[in-house]
């Protein structure tokens, strides 16, 4: 498996990158859902990026950097916790906001799960989706991501 260093990826950034906007990869089978929440995603300022299956999100995140992850636990005929996996062989440390309807005590496992395997895992989202507790969410991490350029592109 490839590995990315996500901490090293752009270690000095452009000023089109430090102007650029945020990337949040949404993860979702669902048109609905990955709709809503790549709309709320853009009105928080983010560039967004959708996958409908793990192979497609897979295949995202072996290749390219993001700056959040939404990730549902159900896609399909695979499960929100292989990306988790995967998330850990890539030694992902981008945030990752697990939105689902599978119930809080099953986001809460994954979260912990993700945790455990040293993930940035942010608070669960339900579905259907809260607007402003995933809002509110991704605001902090677009602040984490300006402040996090803002010092990489000072001498």
């Amino acid at each position: 498996m490839t590995s990315i260093d996500y901490d090293n990826a752009s270690p000095v950034p452009s000023a089109a990158t430090a102007m650029s906007a945020p990337r949040l990869l949404v993860t979702d089978d669902d048109i609905v859902a990955r709709g809503i929440i790549g709309k709320v995603g853009e009105r928080a300022g983010f560039s967004i990026t959708e996958a409908t299956s793990y192979n497609e999100a897979a295949n995202l995140l072996q290749k390219e950097r993001f700056d959040c992850i939404t990730l549902d636990l159900s896609l399909g005929s695979n499960y929100g916790l292989e990306v988790i996996h995967l998330l850990v062989d890539l030694d992902c440390k981008t945030p990752v906001i697990v939105i689902s309807g599978a119930g809080q005590t099953v986001a809460k496992l994954a979260i912990s799960i993700g945790r455990m395997k040293r993930l940035n895992m942010c608070e669960p989202v339900p579905k259907p989706v809260d607007f402003a507790l995933l809002k509110g969410i991704l605001a902090r991490i677009k602040e984490d991501v300006r402040r996090q350029r803002a010092a990489a592109a000072t001498p």
